[in-house]
């Protein structure tokens, strides 16, 4: 489906709530702004969990389903920053249509070692330090600007008793959705099902913008942006 259809439909559905308001019509370029708000609504609820089954992405065999053309794996090669976090971390750069991270291994010495997603909290009590010296039994890692940050284990050793030096980073994620412009030249990638999905949310958005700003209102439409 191309993107000119997803907007035509989405104005039908929008003109449809005209009948008994005055509903200010929307040029293209704000309806490209609304359908792109909706679209990453949307692949937010599917990620996230927030929504009617509230089962996270992996457990959810519809999200996964659903947002399957945006999952995207991806080789990172390690880097040399000039100031390193700590003795043990590693840097890579975020691929530049990277959203969501949903899953990763790094090679280290030719091993695939599992990574979690952790915040910056917990991130620090994996750090090592002159006065933290942290067994890690799978690498941890976090997100800091336009990078991702390992932490590994770096005083155990492989067979041969060397120590294990990580290289690449397999990075599972979910990538930005190809955004749409006032053109409406682009493709929709995900499927028919979705596309309905995320028109009946930009309509709600629309509608949302065009009616009174009322607190009760708003807080509807909380769970849908989250």
């Amino acid at each position: 489906m191309a993107h000119n259809d997803v907007y035509i439909k989405f104005m039908i559905e929008y003109d449809k709530a005209n009948v008994t308001s005055s509903y200010p019509s929307l040029t293209k370029y704000e309806a490209a702004v609304i359908l792109n708000k909706a679209y990453l609504a949307l692949i937010a609820q599917k990620v996230t969990g927030n929504n009617v089954r509230r089962a996270p992405f992996e457990a959810d065999t519809k999200a996964i389903s659903d947002i399957q053309e945006l999952i995207t794996f991806e080789n990172i090669a390690r880097f040399n920053p000039n100031h390193p976090t700590a003795q043990n971390s590693v840097f890579y750069d975020l691929p530049d249509d990277f959203l969501y991270y949903v899953s990763g291994m790094i090679n280290i010495s030719g091993t695939l070692c599992p990574v979690t997603l952790v915040s910056h909290e917990i991130a620090q009590k994996f750090k090592q330090s002159i006065s933290n010296r942290p067994w890690i039994k799978n690498a941890v890692a976090y997100i800091e600007g336009d990078c991702i940050i390992a932490l590994y284990d770096n005083y155990m050793h492989d067979m041969s008793g060397l120590v294990r030096i990580p290289s690449d980073f397999h990075m599972t994620y979910i990538k930005e959705p190809e955004k749409f412009t006032e053109q409406f030249n682009g493709t929709f990638e995900l499927n028919d099902t979705m596309a309905e999905e995320l028109i009946s949310l930009a309509v709600l958005f629309a509608l949302e913008n065009v009616e009174s700003t009322r607190l009760q209102s708003k807080a509807q439409t909380r769970g849908l942006e989250a």
